[in-house]
């Protein structure tokens, strides 16, 4: 048997198979049937609805007897421009005055020799002015308030005064005091005061517009009883001092006689030979 034969044999066998594996493949397959567009579909089944909660309502509150604050909105203060404040100077009074009480007060009694006496001026407004001292005489006077600023001098010719004058001051309502001390120089009854220079410039230049306070007076009694002391204690310094002098005075005499009547014996200790000489 030629094998072409054998060959063209096998082919159809294998042929064959493959046509009944095909057959067997497509007959386990089951036809899915169509759905028709006129049927209409079936309603989902519908989930059983849940009560709608009841809003719970507050109890009524009471009515109270106090007002609501009233809350202003931002925009609404906007809508009102702020009123500026005035601008002052730092260095201005802060009210002006139509005069100005000024208060000179000054030591009752001063000893000569003593302490130094003290003289004082205030000025401001009446309202506040300095309580009075004992010891102290016051004289008190209102004048013109031409100036905010000033500068004091104290007028007592009898006395040393220590400044001789103020700085320049700033006058103000409240107040302002100058103390000035006074050294006597004789005993007796003396007559002091204050003037008041003021001026419109904060360094006190230019024209000054004096003002003269009320005068008080301040008595100078002699302390005998410190003049007498100072007396004996100068007696017993001179003393002294005079004494002093006389015992050195004294004992470079001895010193010399001593010298003069041991010269023989000296010459004899040191060997001192009159011949050579």
């Amino acid at each position: 048997m030629p094998l072409s034969y054998i060959f063209i044999s096998g082919l159809r066998v294998i042929g064959l198979l493959l046509v009944l594996v095909t057959l067997a493949a497509c007959g386990k397959h089951e036809p899915v049937a169509e759905k028709s567009p006129s049927e209409p579909m079936a309603p989902a089944p519908a989930e059983p609805s849940q009560p709608m909660p009841e809003p719970i309502l507050s109890p009524p509150q009471p009515a109270s007897s106090k007002p609501e604050p009233i809350i202003l909105q931002p925009h609404v203060i906007a809508n009102y421009p702020a009123t500026p404040l005035p601008q002052t100077k730092a260095n201005e009074p802060n009210e002006q005055l139509e005069f100005y009480h000024v208060v000179v007060s000054g030591s009752k009694h001063l000893q000569l020799p003593g302490n130094k006496g003290l003289l004082n001026v205030w000025i401001g407004n009446e309202a506040f002015k300095p309580a009075p001292v004992s010891t102290m005489n016051i004289a008190e006077s209102d004048i013109i308030a031409a100036g905010a600023y000033a500068l004091v001098e104290a007028n007592a010719p009898d006395f040393e005064v220590s400044p001789v004058t103020s700085k320049c001051l700033l006058l103000h309502p409240s107040g302002v005091d100058v103390k000035f001390y006074l050294t006597a120089k004789n005993a007796g009854d003396f007559i002091v005061s204050a003037t008041v220079n003021l001026f419109n410039t904060e360094n006190c230049s230019g024209p000054a517009i004096p003002k003269t306070a009320n005068t008080l007076s301040v008595n100078v009694v002699v302390n005998k009883a410190l003049i007498d002391e100072q007396r004996k204690q100068g007696f017993i310094d001179i003393f002294w001092a005079k004494a002093t002098e006389f015992w050195a005075a004294l004992l470079v005499l001895l010193f010399g006689v001593i010298l003069f009547l041991v010269r023989k014996h000296l010459k004899k200790w040191f060997g001192y030979d009159q011949s050579d000489s």
